[in-house]
């Protein structure tokens, strides 16, 4: 939008440009209607675009908008491929930077659109092979003192919308393109730009159409409607590759706002199963009295790990002094009656990974509690989990026992501990 903005010039303006492109857009309209009408009754799909373009040029030829009414032809298009020759490579220190800044985004716009028409219609993308195709187009094209390559949106949006779904329609464009260029440029001297921005304009529609995603994220999350509202913003208002800079760092500080503040839940036991759900959603789940099921729905790493400290000893019910470290004075371990629980299973399957800083933290927290009278159990912990455990010596500085398999193995045991505890002893000496 602010480079459209910049190349409005309002002194150099000319109705008739105007009255054409308009024109053409209401043709293109008509058009595309008449064959989305009608496409189940006729077997040929009108070519609009290439009767607008015939249209255009022959009235422009025999008009003379360029000398006539000054309106801005495509010109002098020179004829033939250029001979091949070896890329320099003496501003190579120059070039790199810059090269990697337009592969970057070059990229991740192709395949983003690539993937956005496969969804349409259906079929499956391949990253690598995306990659690997622009890569030799690339290096290719570049003995033939060609712009880097890379995906159109205007273009792709223009195939798609003349009815080119498949990969022979590339093949197609190919052999036409190549007959143009090499014999038919002559033909397209006369073409209004008007014309070919009236196709471009129609075709993108369908984009803006996508405007309605502004309620479906809405109704899904706010941070993802928030970051679908910016990357939206910043490709109207500036260009394509700001907005998608823009893009990836608010998804970036989106992802770390999550990942710093998960969700920290309680368990309870489905009735007559070994299944641990949150309460919240599933309020007929049981609690046990002594025992706490807490499930943290993020991996532990030193981002999180404050919050983590926080939240888990708030949902245990103990109050911690506003501290670095946990303090717990030495007449609070007397007391350990008076804590709600005595014993505490951490639900660990959501843990993808845990860093160092995560695994002292539970440690620290293990002895701690241990010092209170509450004993800390961990479940489901994954094969990578237990390796860094393992790494760190975890189990040296813990007891070897308080990780088992499944959660319902963990209530199962402090259940056990529980009940041991309190049946008296009637051993007679």
């Amino acid at each position: 939008m602010v480079l459209i903005i910049n190349d409005v010039h309002i002194p150099t303006y000319k109705p008739i440009s105007t009255a054409i492109g308009i024109i053409s857009i209401i043709i293109l309209f008509f058009s595309k209607y008449f064959n989305e009408r009608y496409k189940s009754k006729i077997r040929i799909v009108l070519p609009c675009e290439l009767i607008l373009v015939i249209i255009g040029t022959v009235l422009s030829h025999f008009v003379r908008f360029d000398s006539k009414y000054g309106i801005s032809v495509v010109g002098e298009i020179k004829r033939g491929l250029p001979s091949p020759v070896f890329p320099s490579l003496n501003s190579i220190d120059k070039l790199i930077v810059p090269a990697i800044t337009i592969a970057a985004v070059s990229l991740s716009i192709s395949i983003s659109m690539a993937k956005m028409f496969s969804r349409k219609h259906g079929y499956k993308v391949s990253s690598n092979q995306e990659l690997l195709a622009y890569g030799m187009a690339n290096v290719i094209s570049s003995f033939f003192k060609c712009y880097p390559s890379a995906g159109s949106l205007s273009r792709s949006v223009v195939q798609e919308g003349s009815g080119g779904k498949t990969l022979l329609i590339g093949g197609f464009s190919s052999i036409v393109l190549g007959s143009v260029i090499i014999a038919l440029t002559p033909l397209f001297r006369s073409l209004p730009m008007t014309c070919l921005a009236a196709i471009i304009i129609v075709n993108l529609k369908g984009l803006f159409y996508q405007m309605k995603d502004f309620i479906f994220y809405f109704h899904i999350s706010v941070l993802e409607c928030l970051l679908w509202t910016i990357t939206f913003t910043s490709v109207v208002l500036f260009d394509v590759d700001i907005g998608l800079y823009v893009g990836i760092c608010t998804s970036f500080i989106i992802n770390t706002i999550r990942t710093q503040k998960p969700r920290f839940v309680t368990l309870g036991q489905v009735e007559h199963t070994g299944i641990y759900k949150n309460v919240v959603y599933f309020p007929s789940a049981h609690q046990y009295s002594k025992i706490k099921v807490l499930r943290f729905d993020e991996s532990l790493y030193a981002c999180n790990v404050p919050f983590f400290k926080r939240k888990f000893y708030e949902l245990i019910d103990i109050h911690l002094e506003h501290s670095p470290i946990i303090s717990c004075r030495e007449d609070t371990h007397k007391h350990a009656d008076k804590f709600n629980y005595k014993y505490v299973i951490l639900e660990c399957s959501t843990f993808n990974f845990i860093d160092t800083v995560g695994v002292k933290l539970l440690i620290e927290i293990f002895n701690d509690l241990k010092r209170r009278g509450i004993v800390l159990y961990l479940s489901e912990c994954r094969f990578e989990v237990r390796h860094t455990f393992d790494a760190m010596k975890f189990y040296e500085k813990t007891e070897f026992h308080i990780i088992y398999v499944t959660t319902h193995d963990a209530v199962t045991a402090a259940r056990n501990q529980l009940n041991r505890a309190s049946t008296p002893d009637h051993t007679i000496i």
